[in-house]
C-alpha cells in the first residue's frame, strides 16, 4: 500500500474532528457547516487563481444566508492537487433544516490564468452556474462537511476569438464523512511504449504531460468510456481525472485520486489526455483498465495498479 501523506488531511482536521459527534453549536436549533475546495491536476496551464468572495446557502423556507470573505480568498487551484484541500468554511454555525443549494460567490475581475510562467490572462467564470449540492439537510447539533473538487481539466477552455480563458464550474462534491483515496502505479511499459506513439510524447520527462488516469462509474464490458466534454447543457465523460507522475526518486510512475465515495468504479489509463479538451469531442485511446470497489466502510487508500 502506498504511504499516506500527512498533508492530505491537515486542511480537513478541524472540520472532520466534529463529524459524527455532538457539540457543534451551543444553539439547539443550529447545526454547522464546513466546506473545502480541492482540484484534479491539469497539465496545460502554469497557474490559475479564482477569487472567492464568499459562500451563500439557500434554506428551503427562508432567506439566503451569506458567509462573506474580507478580503476575498484567492484560491490557486493548481496547488490543490493530490488531496491538498483549502477550507473555506470550518464548523460555521447555521440553522438546522433543509437547504436548496450552496453557491460560490466569485469576483471575475480578480480571477486569472497563467498559460505559462510569463503571461497573465483574464479568467471568465459563469457566476450563474456556481451552485452545487442540491437538496442538503443541516442536522441539529451536527457537522455537515463537504469538499468540492473543482476539476480544472474538465472545465477550463480557451475559446477561439475570445479574450482570456473560460472556467466552467465542473464540480464534484464529496461528503467527507465517508470517502477514500485510490492510488497506485502505472507499469513502465505502458508509459514508455506510449512515448513513441504519435501525439503521446510528454512535454518533458518530468511532467509526463498527457499521461492521465480517468475515473468512471463502473460500466459493463464493452461500455463506452467517453472523453471529457462540457457544454452549457451537457456534461459527459469521467467523474474526475488525475495525472501520472514520477515518484519522488523518479523510479516508477504513480497516480492518486482523492475523495472517492463508496461504490464500484473503472479506472482507465491513457497517454492522450493532453489532447482531450472539454469543448470538443475527441477519440481517446485507453491502454489499460482497472476495476475497483470502495466499500461502505472505506479504507484510507485503495491500491489499484495498471500492469
Amino acid at each position: 500500500m502506498l504511504p499516506l501523506r500527512s498533508f492530505l488531511y491537515l486542511g480537513l482536521a478541524a472540520a472532520l474532528a466534529a463529524c459524527g459527534g455532538s457539540g457543534s453549536s451551543d444553539d439547539p436549533q443550529n447545526g454547522s457547516l464546513s466546506v473545502g475546495i480541492t482540484d484534479a491536476p491539469v497539465d496545460d496551464v502554469y497557474d490559475l487563481v479564482v477569487s472567492i468572495t464568499g459562500i451563500t446557502v439557500k434554506p428551503q423556507n427562508g432567506e439566503q444566508i451569506s458567509f462573506t470573505f474580507d478580503p476575498a480568498r484567492e484560491i490557486h487551484l493548481l496547488d490543490l492537487t493530490d488531496g491538498v484541500t483549502e477550507m473555506l468554511l470550518v464548523n460555521e454555525p447555521i440553522p438546522a433544516g433543509a437547504y436548496n443549494w450552496i453557491r460560490f460567490d466569485v469576483d471575475e475581475t480578480k480571477s486569472y490564468v497563467f498559460p505559462d510562467e510569463e503571461g497573465m490572462l483574464p479568467l471568465r467564470i459563469p457566476s450563474d452556474k456556481l451552485r452545487f449540492v442540491s437538496g442538503l439537510t443541516i442536522t441539529v447539533n451536527r457537522l455537515t462537511s463537504f469538499v468540492v473538487d473543482w476539476d480544472v481539466r474538465k472545465g477550463l477552455t480557451d475559446p477561439v476569438g475570445q479574450e482570456g480563458y473560460l472556467l466552467r464550474p465542473a464540480f464534484r462534491v464529496i461528503d467527507t464523512t465517508e470517502y477514500a483515496a485510490i492510488a497506485g502505479t502505472v507499469a513502465d511499459s505502458l508509459v514508455e511504449d506510449d512515448l513513441d506513439v504519435g501525439g503521446c510524447s510528454p512535454y518533458d520527462p518530468e511532467t509526463l504531460g498527457g499521461n492521465v488516469v480517468y475515473l468512471y462509474n463502473q460500466t459493463p464490458d464493452g461500455g463506452d468510456f467517453d472523453d471529457i466534454f462540457m457544454s452549457d447543457t451537457l456534461e459527459e465523460g469521467p467523474i474526475t481525472t488525475t495525472q501520472v507522475n514520477w515518484d519522488e526518486d523518479m523510479t516508477f510512475y504513480q497516480y492518486r485520486i482523492d475523495y472517492v465515495s463508496p461504490g464500484a468504479y473503472t479506472l482507465a489509463y491513457t497517454c492522450q489526455g493532453v489532447s482531450d479538451t472539454p469543448d470538443g469531442q475527441e477519440e481517446i485511446e485507453f491502454r489499460s483498465f482497472v476495476v475497483v470497489t470502495i466499500d461502505a466502510d472505506p479504507q484510507d487508500v485503495l491500491d489499484a495498479n495498471f500492469d
